[in-house]
């Protein structure tokens, strides 16, 4: 049986504890045949080259990668805004790729995986 999951990270893919942490636990769940799809913010957009290197260097782990870019000012409504854009991010990516659990930590990641578990519905796990 085919399993499939969305790893929300309000985190920019290139940051450290996205590097240590999440790319380190999502391989784990590659390695369990579990078909990985990471959602990320980036404070600097990618390039087209840099997004095509980006993307190409998660595929060959197992990963795909999806982005949206992360605002930061004014700061409410700038993340009220991204929680929309990543629920609708998600929402397509979820239904495009027939995911199975939405994976978030922290909250504002959590906010989007729970507003997407409740639209599809899917499976949420959120952990702050």
């Amino acid at each position: 049986m085919r399993r499939a999951a969305l790893y929300i990270s309000y985190f920019g893919v290139t940051e450290a504890l996205v590097e240590s942490q999440v790319l380190t636990y999502l391989g784990e769940l590659v390695r369990r045949d579990i078909e990985i799809h990471l959602l990320t913010f980036e404070r600097i957009p990618p390039t087209a080259e840099d997004e095509k290197q980006i993307a190409n260097r998660l595929l060959e782990r197992g990963i795909h990668w999806h982005w949206r870019r992360y605002h930061q000012r004014p700061s409410l409504p700038a993340t009220a805004y991204d929680v929309l854009v990543g629920s609708v991010a998600a929402l397509r990516i979820c239904r495009q790729y027939d995911i199975q659990l939405v994976h978030a930590r922290s909250h504002d990641p959590a906010s989007i995986s729970i507003t997407t578990s409740r639209t599809a519905p899917i499976p949420c796990a959120s952990r702050n």
